[in-house]
């Protein structure tokens, strides 16, 4: 029998990236099904609990600590949150924030108070690796949520780094910023959030300085971004208020992908320009957010040979009715 499939091909109007959109492969025959996840999971919780290093009664003595020269303390605390060395880094400067002491935490547990302290150590980190190492000016933030998004450790932490040359992603986010900006001399983040908010169709809300939209073009499924529409083009220099904004957003929107859209696994990275040069006309600090699959005893990855070696994503959720699940949190 004939059957008819709507494929969208969108462009990112800024990089001129390409993704394909199928909202009926959501619908796609698996041959390995999900068979009591939950206990699934709590079974995989308890077992790792048992011997995990980031837990309140073993992290002082199982993670390693900072040299002197770095921070005298050796590691640093703020609320539950906790940074220290990565152990098997992939940076110049490679550090974990673990974001609170318990073990397991659903993504609503995750509090504006929680996520405003772990951000925090981490741009404390930030500043005393620039102060000590002046050549690496480029910081980012990483968070892997379960296994599907590539954590190693169920405990919740945060990747952060600092490094003397921005990432792939990061360049060709600047160099399109600052084209845009010298073609039309306006601010792309800026226009982007503007012209959001006339459609109607993916912007989702405020909080404080950071506007929440679903992305035209996204990378991956339920794709989010969090944008700073205060002229700050390096999370160094965000602040307190502006860490509230952020927290308090995202503790909304993580709690409604769970609620609303059923995530149980994500990747969150937070761009940033680099330290020491002034981007505030071009470029701005923004959060992007995709989920993964949910965590089984076998499933299929949501990245294949089209999005890895071809750089263009297929993505299975739309980006106006992500929007709309997530809007009434704001």
């Amino acid at each position: 029998m004939p059957c008819k499939q709507v494929i969208e091909y969108r462009m990112d109007p800024l990089t001129e990236r390409w993704c394909r959109i199928n909202v009926d492969r959501v619908y796609r025959k698996e041959q390995v099904k999900t068979v009591r996840v939950d206990k699934t999971i709590k079974s995989m919780i308890k077992r790792s609990a048992e011997e995990c290093c980031f837990c309140v009664d073993k992290i002082k003595s199982s993670t390693p600590m900072f040299t002197q020269e770095l921070l005298e303390e050796g590691r640093i605390a703020i609320g539950q949150s906790t940074v220290f060395p990565n152990l098997y880094p992939f940076g110049e400067h490679h550090a974990v924030c673990v974001i609170a002491e318990k073990h397991y935490m659903e993504l609503p547990e995750f509090s504006s108070e929680i996520l405003r302290d772990a951000f925090q150590a981490s741009i404390l980190f930030f500043k005393r690796v620039y102060e000590v190492d002046k050549e690496s000016r480029y910081p980012q933030v990483g968070f892997n949520f379960m296994p599907p998004a590539g954590a190693s450790i169920f405990h919740p932490h945060l990747q952060i780094l600092m490094d003397s040359k921005p990432t792939l992603h990061i360049k060709r986010e600047v160099e399109a910023s600052r084209s845009y900006f010298q073609h039309f001399g306006r601010c792309y983040w800026e226009e982007l959030v503007k012209k959001e908010k006339e459609l109607e169709e993916r912007f989702i809300g405020t909080s404080g300085g950071f506007s929440w939209i679903s992305s035209w073009a996204p990378l991956g499924n339920n794709e989010v971004l969090g944008i700073l529409t205060e002229p700050i083009s390096c999370i160094l220099d965000i602040g307190e208020r502006g860490l509230r904004s952020l927290a308090g957003g995202l503790s909304r929107v993580l709690k409604e992908l769970w609620e609303e859209r059923g995530v149980r696994s994500l990747n969150l990275a937070m761009y940033s320009g680099p330290v020491g040069e002034d981007m505030r006309d071009f470029f701005r600090v923004f959060v992007r957010i995709i989920s993964r699959p949910t965590l089984r005893d076998f499933y299929t990855s949501d990245r294949g040979f089209m999005e890895i070696l071809h750089e263009e994503t297929v993505v299975e959720t739309l980006p106006e009715s992500v929007a709309d699940d997530l809007r009434r949190c704001f």
